[in-house]
């Protein structure tokens, strides 16, 4: 019996090992690889319980979508004092016929004002793991405006040396000084009133790519970077006004110095826009971004300064006096832009639409926007017959642009 076992186990070998065998021929020839070629490795299975799932959750696996925003903003920039009020008062460490010293009380800046605006938007939602593509326009202009005068009790000619004690006056940090030409030892020249005026009208463009995403049941985050393009114009006006009155003569002198600017710049753009959901209908947003935009810069400040003739004949200053000068130069801009509000979210017909309701607050800032040059210098001969005046050197003021305020947004998904 177990000679016959054997013999049968023999026989059935070769089969077995025939079975077993590989194919003599080449694998790479069968399935059409050349011999210098490896065979593909299968790729690697994905974590989906680490995936981070898309936010799109309609019906379609991608759709358009439309925003529309109305603005109530309020628009401000810094550095933008247009007169300091001072006060003669006599000096401490003098006590017979004190020296009256001119000393600053109150700087005076044109008032904040709230204008409307708008921002419309429109975007598509791909079927690519969630990636959206978002294109928006921001529109918003701004002016306001200020005036504080002082009353005109100091002498008649000009000389604020010869003013009493508490006599109040105003003086202009935009007009040039070395231009007015009052035959005065006296080299500051002061007004009774002092007006200004502002005003800006600024466009923005982004274009954006992002991927919106749940990361717990309550709460998405949707990071994006793109393009940006924004320019802005400004004017800034300052009147100055001074009434020298006595029984012999009259002379008015108003002074107009106007700034027109504009600047425009292109690059890049990021953020985050995170949101938490608290209930079905309601969740509350944010949205924080920064960026850098690379464009030119030009500002022109025209000067004309008038003055009525006085009955005696005399003219102490040019009465067709006007004068014109540009400043052109390209830098690199920083924004930031920063919101917060509450959002319902509402879904129509099965899933296959929905609607959201924002209402939020935003800032956003524009640093070292404005650029304005002041001339400080004005010098006289002792001798007030040979009264010489020059334009000697200037200050360059700069500061931010600041704007935000209220928002209300409409958008529809399909």
């Amino acid at each position: 019996m177990n000679k016959q076992l054997l013999a049968l186990s023999l026989v059935a070998a070769p089969g077995l090992m025939a079975q077993e065998a590989p194919e003599s021929s080449n694998t790479h020839e069968q399935t059409g690889y050349c011999n210098t070629c490896c065979v593909p490795k299968p790729k690697k299975c994905i974590d989906t319980e680490a995936y981070t799932p898309a936010f799109y959750d309609l019906q379609c696996d991608c759709g358009f979508f439309f925003d529309v925003e109305f603005l109530y903003w309020y628009a401000q920039e810094t550095d933008l004092s247009y007169a300091l009020k001072l006060q003669s008062t006599p000096r401490t460490d003098q006590v017979v016929n004190p020296e009256l010293v001119f000393a600053p009380q109150k700087y005076q800046s044109i008032n904040t004002k709230w204008d409307p605006g708008f921002r419309i938007g429109v975007g598509w939602n791909s079927e690519c793991d969630g990636w959206d593509y978002y294109l928006n326009w921001t529109y918003y202009r701004n002016k306001s405006s200020n005036s504080t005068s002082v009353p005109d009790t100091y002498n008649s000619n000009g000389d604020i040396g010869l003013a009493a004690e508490g006599e109040e006056f105003l003086l202009n940090p935009w007009i040039n000084q070395s231009f007015h030409g009052i035959n005065s030892a006296s080299d500051l020249l002061t007004f009774d009133k002092v007006s200004a005026k502002w005003r800006m009208s600024f466009n923005q463009v982004d274009l954006e790519l992002g991927r919106k995403y749940w990361l717990s049941r309550c709460f998405n985050l949707r990071p994006f970077a793109g393009l940006r393009g924004a320019w802005t114009r400004t004017n800034f006006t300052t009147k100055s006004f001074r009434d020298f009155t006595d029984e012999v003569s009259t002379t008015d002198i108003d002074f107009k110095d106007k700034f027109k600017s504009r600047d425009w710049g292109v690059g890049f753009l990021g953020g985050i826009q995170p949101t938490w959901y608290f209930c079905d209908n309601f969740a509350l947003y944010s949205n924080m971004d920064v960026a850098l935009l690379w464009g030119d810069f030009e500002v022109k400040k025209s000067e004309s300064y008038v003055c009525v003739v006085d009955q005696s004949g005399t003219v102490t200053i040019d009465p067709n006096y006007s004068n014109t000068s540009t400043n052109k130069f390209s830098q690199m801009h920083a924004l930031l832009d920063v919101a917060i509000g509450l959002r319902w979210e509402e879904y129509w017909c099965c899933d296959q639409y929905r609607s959201n309701l924002d209402l939020g607050w935003e800032h956003h800032i524009w640093l070292d926007h404005n650029h304005r040059n002041k001339s400080n210098d004005y010098y006289t001969n002792s001798d007030p017959s040979t009264a010489v005046s020059g334009f000697r050197q200037y200050d360059e003021a700069t500061g931010n642009l600041g704007m935000g305020g209220l928002v209300i947004r409409l958008r529809f998904d399909w």
